[in-house]
Order: structure tokens, then sequence, then C-alpha cells
């Protein structure tokens, strides 16, 4: 019983001991989200498809209005090249949410979008979206 308490004990001591990570400035760390999301809508409306895609992981995922799902930044560059060769794209943002973790490591941006581009009797039509990415810190 004696060497089953030593070990608890042992235990017990050693995470008490532990370093602590310093803690999360969470409202900068939602400001510098703010900011990123601002950059994000900012090159999304000037038709720099090469500088939107650059803000995307390697592996993310799009799931554009009345169309399929796409994933990975060759495919997403692709789709966001042809949505801004139309004559009529445009976007506009209305932010909604900027939260992010505890840890301030992850954190989510929702904005209302209205896209507007060419409908199918060649005159634009605007569609409103909500606008939802995951955002990850990175080195």
């Amino acid at each position: 019983m004696s060497g089953r308490l030593s070990v608890l004990l042992l235990v017990v001591g050693s995470s008490a001991c532990a370093p602590r990570t310093p803690p999360v400035d969470v409202e900068a760390a939602r400001a510098a989200l703010r900011a990123a999301d601002e950059q994000y809508t900012k090159v999304g409306t000037t038709k720099d498809p090469d500088g939107l895609v650059a803000l995307y992981a390697p592996n993310a995922t799009i799931y554009p209005p009345d169309g399929p799902t796409i994933s990975g930044t060759d495919a997403i560059r692709s789709f966001i090249t042809g949505f801004m060769a139309d004559s009529a794209a445009a976007a506009s943002f209305t932010p909604i949410a900027v939260e992010v973790s505890a840890g301030g490591d992850m954190g989510y941006t929702l904005n209302m979008v209205d896209l507007t581009s060419t409908g199918p009797e060649g005159k634009p039509v605007t569609k409103r979206a909500r606008d939802f990415h995951l955002w990850r810190t990175q080195a």
C-alpha cells in the first residue's frame, strides 16, 4: 500500500512542478484574427486570386454556394480565378463574429457575403451566403 502511495505522490508532485504556459491574451488574439479576416476580405474584393489563395492552408476546403466541395489550393485557385474572371464578379463582406480559443491558437470568423456574378440570363445576380473560416496559428 505504501508503494502505491509513493508513486501517486510522485506523479502529483511532478505534475505540480511542470512548467506552465503563460496565459494567452485572448483579446489580442481576437484583434489579430479580426485583422487577418479584414486582410482576407480586402484581398477578396480586389480580384487577386493568388493573394487570396495564399491565405489558405494546403489542405483547405471551400464550400461554394450551389457548387461542389473544393479541396486543396490548386483546386481553390482554379475556382477563384474562374469566379474573378467574370466581368460581373464582386463580393461584399459584413463581419458577424470573431472568436478565438482560450489557447489563442485557433479561432473562427463569420461574415455574411454578397456574391455577384453573371447569371444564366446574362445579367448580374447577387447571392447572399455565410462565409465561415476556421483559422489556426501557424509559423
